[in-house]
């Protein structure tokens, strides 16, 4: 049981890892996002000698690049969420792994008093035969 409780305290701290990782990067494309908007709504406007042909071209560039952002965006916000989950379930596998070691514990001390009676019964019984020997 020691190498399973292992197992999922290693996976436990990968998502972890994982997850910052992910809200970071999310925080990251977010930034980028806001700096790509502000571009776009100011581009335009402070370069008059463009020509309209180039302001398009940019401004669909923008797009097209905002998109990709976005999709990536979201890719990142699902792979967080599945972090999230898979990380649900590694605590709840490791408050398993704990309950069955809290009643093993529980078993073990029940034996253990168990042990001790029969222990304490035979002695009696020992001097019972004893006193019945010499009598």
């Amino acid at each position: 049981m020691d190498e399973k409780n292992k197992e999922i305290l290693k996976r436990i701290k990968m998502n972890l890892e994982v997850g910052e990782e992910l809200a970071e990067f999310k925080h990251q494309l977010n930034s980028m996002q806001n700096t790509l908007n502000q571009l776009k709504s100011a581009s335009p406007n402070k370069q008059p000698e463009q020509n309209l042909e180039e302001q398009t071209h940019w401004i669909q560039t923008s797009d097209t690049l905002l998109q990709e952002i976005q999709n990536f965006k979201n890719q990142a916000q699902m792979q967080l969420q599945q972090t999230e989950q898979k990380l649900q379930q590694s605590i709840q596998q490791a408050m398993n792994v704990l309950n069955q070691a809290s009643q093993q514990l529980q078993a073990d001390q029940v034996f253990t008093q168990m042990n001790q009676m029969m222990n304490q019964a035979q002695n009696q019984l020992n001097q019972v035969m004893q006193q019945n020997q010499q009598s």
